[in-house]
């Protein structure tokens, strides 16, 4: 269920710092609150339920060809004896974009294989940026990103699977293009960000799919993937491109703290 405030942007409600639990379904579950569209990918029993494979009914037909951004797996430990997972992509050779709800508290960050240091986070838009270290980091996330902003109609949305090179490409409808008022408890204040709905032709969004980016049938990326409804798991909201520019501009190379952990 969907909250909408008064001037017709999205409003969401709940527990926005802290997932929904994670069942053995693979669904993001209530976090406490009826209704509330709970964050994918922030789930620490996915490493023990599994719930991250997705069954052959969740592909089909892709309307971009493979796109060249390397989607990776965004490993972050610390607040708790089991990992937080999301997703992030490269956007240059090094720097990877992802959601910074994952991140929070977090002493160790992998990506795939390799450690990273964050030198960019936001809570307001909910993204982070990482600076990928090891001698081969800069290859291993080479990618040509461009950006392009979001609008209604069929694209697509990329997720890293376990073990699997290429990202899936999944079939999505951009439904509506819109501000996102997100109420955040853990900071007690109401964030705003550019954002849109994708809706997915088939199957549902995963634990693990927060942080995966949305693009159109050029490869430009529309957007990031930062929460799904709790009554289908068939939607996706996600913060647009145009929030996720200046963050790139913004970054530095020392470290930035990654904050609490999440009470």
């Amino acid at each position: 269920m969907l909250n909408r405030s008064a001037n017709r942007s999205f409003v969401l409600r709940g527990n926005v710092g802290h997932v929904g639990h994670v069942g053995h379904s693979g669904h993001v579950g209530h976090s406490g609150i009826a209704g509330i569209a709970g964050l994918v990918g922030f789930v620490g029993s996915l490493l023990v339920a599994g719930c991250s494979s997705v069954s052959s009914t969740d592909s089909s037909q892709p309307t971009v060809v493979q796109s060249s951004i390397r989607v990776a797996t965004v490993r972050a430990t610390g607040c708790g004896p089991v990992a937080k997972i999301g997703a992030g992509f490269a956007v240059e050779p090094g720097l990877v974009l992802t959601v910074a709800h994952t991140l929070r508290g977090a002493q160790a960050i992998v990506v795939d294989t390799d450690s990273a240091d964050l030198v960019f986070i936001d809570h307001r838009i909910d993204v982070a940026v990482l600076r990928v270290r090891g001698p081969d980091a800069d290859s291993r996330t080479a990618s040509a990103a461009s950006f392009a902003p979001p609008r209604v109609g069929s694209v697509t949305l990329l997720r890293r699977r376990s073990n699997v090179a290429r990202a899936q490409e999944v079939s999505v409808r951009v439904t509506k293009v819109s501000p996102i008022n997100i109420e955040e408890p853990i900071d007690k204040v109401t964030y705003h960000r550019d954002g849109f709905v994708a809706v997915l032709d088939q199957g549902t969004i995963s634990a693990g799919d927060s942080g995966s980016p949305i693009v159109d049938a050029s490869g430009a990326i529309l957007g990031m993937v930062f929460a799904t409804d709790t009554d289908t798991g068939r939607t996706a909201f996600a913060v647009s491109s145009t929030a996720l520019l200046p963050a790139l501009k913004a970054f530095a190379d020392p470290p930035v703290s990654t904050g609490p952990c999440p009470d």
